[in-house]
């Protein structure tokens, strides 16, 4: 960085900072000594913020697409909810709703916030029971003596 100094007319050195920072030239000097010096590194960290979002979201579409977990057609079930995936891209998956007849897009990395379950092959149950749908839960009171423990050494 340069450092202009003012002379007064009578050729001595100005000290005065105020009246060295008036001076038009030397504000424009200063501005681009420091812009030139720090400017490309606010740059560079603003594409590496953006650079990374990128990168993720690509690996999260990689993932998902060539996973074995995820077919297109499949029925699953997301937050109780019945669903068939209808699209599964690099960015986003599209899943078509049953019970409403719509679409819900989700992205990719945000896949790992739903609960997903899926239908097992040699299991298909009607439905996928939350709470007490199916009526409250058997008690069943067992009078039975408890084992005894081993004692420890």
């Amino acid at each position: 960085m340069t450092v202009t100094l003012l002379l007064h007319p009578t050729g001595k050195m100005e000290t005065n900072l105020v009246q060295q920072l008036s001076d038009p030239a030397v504000l424009e000097n200063a501005g681009k000594a420091i812009l030139s010096d720090w400017v490309w590194l606010f740059v560079a960290g603003v594409a590496v913020l953006l650079f990374r979002e990128i990168i993720q979201e690509f690996a999260a579409g990689l993932s998902v697409c060539f996973s074995k977990q995820w077919a297109v057609d499949e029925i699953v079930f997301l937050n109780g909810r019945q669903a068939r995936i209808a699209r599964i891209g690099l960015r986003e998956t599209t899943f078509y709703m049953c019970d409403r007849h719509s679409t819900m897009r989700v992205k990719n990395t945000n896949l790992g916030d739903l609960t997903c379950e899926k239908v097992l092959a040699n299991h298909a149950p009607e439905y996928l029971p939350k709470g007490n749908e199916k009526g409250p839960m058997k008690v069943i009171i067992v009078d039975e003596e408890p084992k005894p423990r081993r004692p420890r050494k």
